[in-house]
């Protein structure tokens, strides 16, 4: 009777054992698929970020709270960081694919933080194979300040960029385009220039789509989006990374003209152009250039857009790059810079007028070189090279004595000049509209 007992029990421990192992590997099996599958077809890996100043210094704060000045370039790939900004400063970073084909890494996003601007990168990744259909995940948070984003394009992928700011709004970019984001103790601001965001409440609970020439707001004492247009922008086909495909030799966008001057051979060139894939108006002189030369390109204001005494804003914006420069600063007489600006108006009593702003790179302490031309206004500022620059004058009717304020805009033109230079030019604006007022509900926030 107890071999009967014994036998039965040895049978249903090895039926026990039999399942369980079966069991185990039908979880192994299971866990191994899914964990292949996983990281054969969700898997992601982290994009290229690089960290350049443009001006000033960038203070990189790591997750162990370690604190660095970074006044030139930083890799800042596969790591949260924090990068602030002081009131004198300005940085790019780019968020970079891969290279194909022995090529250089292709630029998916520039996000340009303005002075005054806090933002932690938390993560850019990508998918690990070609072969998937994720796509491309950038992550921001805790954003206060302001900074101009430009999504490249999404090559074939989808496109998720999301920015929340320190009181929790948040900002989802799903494609490409141009955008402008700004977050105070006021209010939570999206600019859409080219593409589509969407601004969300702190809950979640609303939204709202900016599409383009829109923008989107969000006060702190409510919890829904408004969305308006915004300013006008007088300058016709300024967006170049998104007038013409980005190869080049393509045609000057309509409305621009440019020229070459120069005292002797070479000439300068001026093409459509890309800096890493971001498309640009390319201004050249090389060659062992050793006389002035200027490569100018201009745009006359349409007669039905030229009057702004309907207005109280005006705000002239460029973004730009300058690769090279063989002089130092601008010149012996302050009027070569890689980058100047310039913009004719006519005044109250109809007397045409001009406005001036240059920007260098290169800089020789042993000379003594005027910090500006004979009929600028302000000292050129020098800023760093190969990076990506935005410059606002902020609002010109506060700038220019009240006596030479501007009635009619008539050209805007932008210009590199010197002997030898190599200047990207993304974006020539001029914003008329109102100044901002702020409502009672944001008033001491």
């Amino acid at each position: 009777m107890s071999a009967n007992v014994s036998t039965h029990s040895i049978s249903r421990v090895a039926w026990a054992v039999l399942v369980m192992s079966f069991a185990t590997l039908c979880g192994l099996c299971s866990i191994t698929t899914f964990g292949i599958y996983t990281f054969l077809f969700t898997s992601t890996m982290p994009m290229e970020m690089r960290l350049a100043v443009g001006r000033g210094t960038a203070l990189v704060i790591n997750q162990d709270f370690a604190e660095r000045g970074v006044r030139v370039a930083e890799d800042i790939t596969g790591r949260p960081v924090s990068v602030s900004m002081d009131s004198q400063s300005q940085a790019s970073v780019s968020v970079l694919l891969p290279a194909e084909d022995g090529g250089e890494a292709r630029l998916l996003s520039s996000i340009i933080l303005k002075s005054s601007t806090d933002v932690r990168f938390q993560q850019a990744v990508r998918p690990r194979f070609s072969w998937t259909n994720a796509g491309y995940h950038i992550t921001l948070r805790s954003f206060f300040g302001r900074m101009d984003i430009v999504v490249t394009g999404e090559y074939g992928r989808s496109f998720l960029m999301e920015i929340a700011t320190v009181d929790g709004r948040l900002v989802q970019i799903n494609g490409a385009g141009r955008y402008t984001l700004e977050a105070t103790n006021n209010r939570v601001r999206v600019i859409t220039y080219e593409g589509e965001a969407v601004l969300y409440s702190n809950n979640r609970s609303q939204n709202r789509i900016i599409p383009r020439g829109t923008e989107g707001v969000i006060y702190a004492e409510r919890s829904d989006p408004t969305v308006t247009a915004t300013r006008q922008n007088i300058v016709e086909n300024g967006l170049f990374a998104f007038t013409n495909a980005p190869e080049v030799g393509v045609p000057l966008p309509g409305r621009w003209g440019c020229t070459n001057i120069q005292d002797d051979s070479p000439r300068g060139t001026y093409t459509m152009d890309n800096w890493l894939g971001r498309p640009a108006l390319r201004l050249v002189r090389s060659q062992g250039a050793s006389s002035h030369g200027e490569t100018r390109c201009l745009q006359p204001i349409s007669p039905n857009l030229q009057d702004v005494r309907g207005y109280n804003f005006l705000e002239l914006d460029a973004s730009f790059l300058i690769n090279y420069q063989s002089l130092s600063d601008c010149g012996t007489r302050g009027s070569e810079c890689p980058m100047m600006l310039r913009m004719v108006y006519e005044d109250e009593n109809g007397i045409e007028r001009e406005w001036f702003q240059g920007f260098y790179t290169t800089s020789n302490p042993t000379v003594s070189w005027p910090p500006r031309c004979e009929s600028c206004t302000q000292d050129h500022l020098q800023i760093n090279e190969k990076v990506w620059y935005t410059f606002e004058t902020g609002n010109l009717f506060n700038i220019i004595a009240p006596a030479l304020r501007p009635a009619k805009i008539k050209l805007i033109e932008f210009y590199a000049s010197g002997h030898q230079y190599d200047l990207f030019v993304s974006e020539i604006s001029i914003f008329v509209g109102y100044v901002d007022a702020v409502p009672a509900v944001a008033q001491g926030s």
